[in-house]
């Protein structure tokens, strides 16, 4: 009895287990000045820079981290790639939101620097990801709408980073675009980075694990409706 209860107890915290989520962040710092009033832009990837840990199992959410300086909001436009080797997504980041010259929709995103991990990177720059009250999206120009470092803003996107994401397999490679589509009052991106949340795929052993928990459970209810014999 004892064994099946340890079998069924085990069972069920594996399971549990496989629907956990793994949280995974990328960290780059590339100091890139853009080019000015140009749409060709700059591109960055994630061949480079840190990773926390190698990511695996599908994708269930996604938060971009930029940290720029100088400039204006309004002149930016940004989006994102993700390539897991079988499909490629796109959402846009940033669509010029807030005006390009008002001052007061704030130029520069953080301070400059070498920003080799997550906490200082988010601290430094402006997140953006889901479900936050301040968003960017449908912000009209000449509202000169503040972004301010170490703040949370929703993505300017047609769909949140989550829908366009999720459930692309981890361990792909993400691209960042970035350009300047104003002339004057350039800006470089500092540093940048990805944080993705995904669930885990079950390793072999813990399949095997589990189907041997299950036979336990089974032989056990088999021995108990086993009649006396005299």
């Amino acid at each position: 009895m004892k064994k099946s209860l340890l079998s069924a107890g085990l069972v069920l915290a594996l399971v549990a287990s496989a629907g956990a989520q793994a949280v995974n962040w990328y960290s780059g710092t590339v100091g890139v000045t853009l080019p000015d009033n140009s749409a060709v832009g700059a591109t960055f990837d994630t061949t480079g820079g840190i990773w926390s840990s190698s990511p695996s199992g599908p994708i269930d959410s996604v938060s971009v981290v930029l940290n720029i300086s100088g400039g204006y909001n309004g002149d930016l436009f940004g989006y994102l790639v993700y390539k897991d080797g079988s499909d490629t997504r796109t959402e846009i980041l940033l669509n010029r939101m807030g005006g390009g010259s008002n001052p007061a929709s704030g130029s520069g995103w953080g301070t400059g620097g070498t920003t080799t991990d997550f906490v200082t990177l988010r601290s430094a720059g402006v997140t953006l990801t889901d479900g936050v009250a301040n968003g960017i999206h449908g912000v009209s120009p000449g509202t000169g709408l503040s972004v301010a470092a170490g703040s949370s803003y929703t993505p300017d996107s047609t769909r949140t980073l989550n829908e366009t994401f999720r459930n692309m397999k981890a361990g792909g490679t993400w691209t960042l675009f970035m350009g300047d589509m104003a002339a004057g009052d350039q800006s470089t991106l500092v540093s940048w980075g990805v944080e993705t949340t995904a669930v885990p795929e079950p390793a072999t052993w813990s399949l095997l694990v589990i189907g041997v928990g299950l036979q336990v459970v089974v032989t056990g209810r088999k021995k108990r409706a086993r009649p006396l014999t005299a």
